[in-house]
């Protein structure tokens, strides 16, 4: 805001978990869960004294694939996000498919693990996030290592059969979004595929092996662009710009 010859016009968070978009309010984030019946976006805008707006993570990254990566002038396309936790943006005909209560997309709370399972932060045991996620990966090689460890420290230390671990699951998630929603692209948002040159061509072969033959083929998986900070940004630009000119969704 300090930085000579701009203008700040306003601020966008970008929040994990279940959103009031309405109230700009914090439901519930597993990961994040002191922002639970809070107005993050609103507080730190009075604070500020900018317009600010909340949006959910994995919308934020469909906004940010949507502006400023490879999703550019697209309508249908769905976002799998596998990094801290795991979250899923659908745009559908140009607009976010956000559910009754804008709280669709929480892939990564589905029970992959009937029997028992790691713990997640939502309350439940055996979560999809808890198996395919890139903190998942970190989880994994620090129980072998003995101590915590980074996402970028497990890239590197990781054994084969925890990388596979990883893609299994990450490729059950990826075949459940091509099952259901049947999206034109599928972007995938995560670490892993830094792992090593070859692992984002295993992932697609394993999600191959999981979807339906016909989705799959009328699907194309690509590693997402973008990122939730341009995603946020991208939010706020949506918003004022709905401000003076009524619209939803994506132009």
């Amino acid at each position: 805001m300090a930085k000579p010859g701009v203008a700040t016009l306003g601020v966008g968070v970008s929040l994990p978990g279940l959103i009031d978009s309405g109230r700009g309010v914090g439901v519930f984030s597993p990961n994040v869960p002191m922002t639970n019946g809070h107005p993050p976006a609103a507080d730190l805008g009075a604070r500020l004294e900018l317009p600010a707006v909340l949006v959910q993570e994995s919308q934020a990254l469909c906004l940010s694939e949507r502006y400023h990566g490879l999703a550019v002038g697209m309508s249908d396309f769905a976002m799998l996000d596998a990094s801290v936790g795991v979250g899923l943006g659908v745009v559908s005909g140009g607009r976010p498919v956000q559910g009754h209560s804008g709280f669709a997309g929480e892939l990564g709370h589905v029970t992959v693990v009937a029997d028992g399972g790691r713990a997640c932060g939502c309350g439940n045991r055996g979560c999809l996030e808890t198996e395919c996620s890139d903190t998942a990966l970190a989880w994994r090689v620090g129980q072998r290592l003995g101590k915590a460890v980074t996402v970028e420290e497990a890239l590197i230390a990781a054994s084969p059969a925890e990388l596979q671990a990883n893609v299994r699951y990450l490729a059950v998630a990826a075949a459940a979004v091509v099952n259901l929603f049947n999206p034109a692209t599928l972007f995938v948002h995560t670490q892993l595929f830094d792992a090593f040159p070859g692992v984002f061509d295993e992932f697609v072969t394993e999600t191959h092996r999981r979807a339906l033959k016909p989705s799959f083929a009328d699907c194309r998986v690509v590693r997402a662009k973008g990122n939730k900070r341009q995603g946020a940004v991208a939010a706020v630009v949506q918003s004022l710009t709905n401000a003076v000119a009524d619209g939803a969704g994506f132009p």
